[in-house]
């Protein structure tokens, strides 16, 4: 399978930026969860572990659920974002 670039894109309605670097934390899951009820608008895995990403608060999150705590991983320039809507 050939591996594509921003370049060998020919679609102008698509939306891509090259990922530099991404920055994570854990959270506990209670406060996780509390963040997470008002902002994910999306359905979260019931089971756990559990890897899942999409838009939370309107940035791109991956987040890796575990029993007690949860990863939020972020690209690097959405760190300081996330902080300010996760306060």
């Amino acid at each position: 399978t050939p591996v594509l670039s921003l370049d060998d894109l020919d679609d102008a309605h698509t939306i891509a930026e090259r990922e530099t670097g991404f920055a994570g934390a854990w959270v506990e899951m209670q406060e996780a969860m509390r963040f997470l009820e008002g902002a994910c608008p999306w359905v979260l895995p019931t089971e756990r572990p559990a890897f899942a990403q999409g838009a939370v608060a309107d940035i791109p999150v991956k987040l890796l659920l575990e029993e007690e705590r949860v990863l939020f991983v972020v690209p690097a320039p959405y760190v300081a974002d996330l902080e300010e809507r996760m306060a």
